[in-house]
C-alpha cells in the first residue's frame, strides 16, 4: 500500500516505496518522424524537442520528492503519448494548481478522493478552463501511476 506523508510547513511529500527515476529515455516526436533520447532527468529543466521546435519542462518549484514523482510520470507520457500532451500537462499544473492542493489530492484516503477532486476544482474554478482540464488530466496520470506502483506490490506480495 503506498504511503504519502504531508508536512504543511515545508511542503514535503514522502512515498513509499521509493521511485526510481531512469537516468535516460527515449521518446518518439511525431514532427519530426524520429526517436529522441533524453538523459538529464537530473535537471529541473527539460528540453523537450516537440512539434519541429524546443520547449521546456520546469520543476524547479516543486518539492524534491513530488518533483521526482512528477518525473516519472512524464517520462511515462512522453512514452505513452506525445511530447505535445506531456508539454501541455506540466506548463498548466505548474501554473495553475497549488503546490499544497496537489499534495492534499495525492495523500488523501482514497474514500477522500472525490471530495478533494471536488474542492481542487472550486478552488481553482476561476483559472483557465482549458489549463484547468490540462491539469486534472496530469493529476489523473499521477494518480493512475500511483495505483499501477500499488498493484504490482500487491502482487509482488504474493
Amino acid at each position: 500500500m503506498k504511503k504519502i506523508n504531508y508536512s504543511n510547513s515545508d511542503l514535503e511529500l514522502t512515498i513509499e516505496p521509493k521511485i526510481n527515476l531512469a537516468k535516460s529515455f527515449k521518446y518518439y516526436d511525431d514532427f519530426d518522424d524520429r526517436f529522441i533520447i533524453f538523459d538529464s532527468t537530473d535537471d529541473d529543466r527539460w528540453e523537450i524537442i516537440c512539434t519541429g521546435d524546443k520547449k521546456f519542462i520546469k520543476f524547479d518549484k516543486y518539492p524534491q520528492n513530488l518533483k521526482l514523482l512528477l518525473k516519472v510520470v512524464v517520462i511515462k507520457i512522453l512514452k505513452n503519448l506525445t511530447p505535445e500532451t506531456a508539454i501541455s500537462y506540466t506548463y498548466d499544473l505548474y501554473h495553475t494548481i497549488k503546490i499544497k492542493n496537489l499534495i492534499n489530492i495525492l495523500q488523501c484516503h482514497p474514500h477522500q478522493l472525490r471530495i478533494k477532486w471536488e474542492e481542487l476544482k472550486y478552488d481553482h474554478i476561476f483559472e483557465n478552463r482549458n489549463q484547468l482540464n490540462h491539469s486534472l488530466s496530469f493529476i489523473k496520470q499521477i494518480l493512475l501511476y500511483l495505483c499501477e506502483k500499488n498493484q504490482q506490490l500487491e502482487f509482488q506480495r504474493l
